[in-house]
């Protein structure tokens, strides 16, 4: 069985994939995939890099300071990170001996800031 051939691939994508994949020409499926990784990858893998930030054995100060730089280089390149996604980063982060603050912060009717978990999650580990 054939695969098929450049103007079905085009065709298939979505109109802004497609329009990004210009008049390439691809012979087959395969042969689109590293153009895509080429036109999407590198915007996703800082991203996700954020995403998947843990504590371990950081001081609570030095892991925020890290997730702050996170955010401000994601910034500088056009990439804003909301409060609400910068609070879940961290929370996402910390190992389950921190499950009952993170209780009392998702379970809050009112969002917390960066600067309240920051606060908080400090003051938890001076004890």
């Amino acid at each position: 069985m054939a695969l098929p051939s450049s103007p079905y691939v085009v065709q298939s994508a979505t109109p802004v994939m497609a329009s990004n994949l210009g008049d390439g020409v691809f012979e087959n499926c395969s042969q689109i995939w590293p153009a895509l990784k080429n036109l999407y990858g590198n915007k996703t893998t800082p991203r996700l890099m954020f995403y998947t930030q843990h504590k371990g054995d950081l001081p609570m100060k030095e892991f925020l300071i890290k997730i702050k730089g996170y955010c401000d280089n994601l910034a500088s390149c056009g990439e804003v990170i909301s409060e609400h996604e910068h609070v879940t980063v961290i929370l996402n982060g910390l190992s389950p001996e921190y499950e009952s603050i993170i209780t009392v912060i998702t379970a809050s009717q009112i969002p917390y800031s960066v600067q309240g978990v920051t606060t908080m999650l400090l003051d938890v580990e001076e004890r």
